[in-house]
């Protein structure tokens, strides 16, 4: 016999069109039904392993699709920028090294002389002052085409290497207590 639940919804078939139909064309119809009851069931399960991510999941971040993009919900809501009836904040002014007063020369109906010179608006400029270099020169004299601190021949590879091995370098005195000594 067929089993009514492997028929779609909507499809009955009633008893006495089961006992019309042929024995031997039941099976027929019963195995294509069954089919289709296991090609859903492989189908449910096969998109839940598809839909599994590290979030749902205990698999790991790495896991994840790369090419799937996650859904971050828009969290602005509105427009944006300052909104009606926002006082906002306004940068509190510096006291200032020096004001330029900017008043204006001419009105636009010709008067040049104003009574109430109230400020309208501050305008701040903030510059920060030139950086001074404070440059030392180190000089290693030489006396007669020799170094005078390691007693080494004044030759330009030389020299670094005379200068390299002195002892302000190697921290035996400070170099405030070598003097250069003054040019002949």
């Amino acid at each position: 016999m067929l089993d009514s639940k492997l028929l779609p919804d909507g499809y009955n078939i009633s008893e006495e069109d089961l006992a019309n139909t042929p024995s031997n064309v039941l099976p027929l119809l019963s195995f294509p039904l069954q089919l289709n009851v296991y090609l859903k069931a492989t189908v449910d399960q096969l998109e839940t392993r598809l839909n599994k991510n590290s979030s749902n999941s205990s698999c790991p971040p790495s896991s994840d699709n790369k090419l799937t993009k996650k859904k971050t919900a828009n969290k602005l809501k509105g427009k944006l920028g300052g909104k009606i009836g926002n006082k906002g904040t306004r940068q509190v002014l510096l006291s200032p090294t020096k004001v330029k007063s900017l008043m204006p020369k001419k009105c636009s109906c010709g008067n040049t002389e104003f009574k109430d010179k109230e400020p309208y608006y501050t305008h701040q400029l903030l510059e920060l002052p030139e950086i001074a270099l404070f440059v030392t020169h180190f000089i290693l004299a030489a006396q007669g085409g020799r170094a005078a601190q390691g007693g080494r021949p004044c030759n330009p590879g030389l020299a670094l290497c005379s200068l390299a091995t002195d002892p302000a370098c190697c921290g035996v005195l400070s170099r405030s207590k070598l003097t250069a000594p003054s040019p002949p």
